[in-house]
């Protein structure tokens, strides 16, 4: 996997822990719902990170170089 998908994947994973689509009074375990959207999405952007650091960095070599 080359480094500028890495980097991209990131990123447009990070773009979506942003909760743009919300202006919702409703609350989720006590939370705002742009609140725990934003908790739920934190926690599976760093899973996504673990996983492209795990597939990338794993063997040590990098095949853009």
């Amino acid at each position: 996997m080359s480094t500028k998908l890495v980097f991209s994947v990131s990123i447009i994973a990070l773009l979506f822990t942003v909760p743009w689509w919300t202006n919702s009074p409703t609350l989720i375990y006590g939370f705002p719902a742009w609140a725990f959207y934003s908790l739920l999405a934190t926690i599976a952007y760093s899973f996504i990170i673990a996983i492209l650091l795990h597939v990338h960095w794993s063997n040590g070599t990098n095949k853009d170089n």
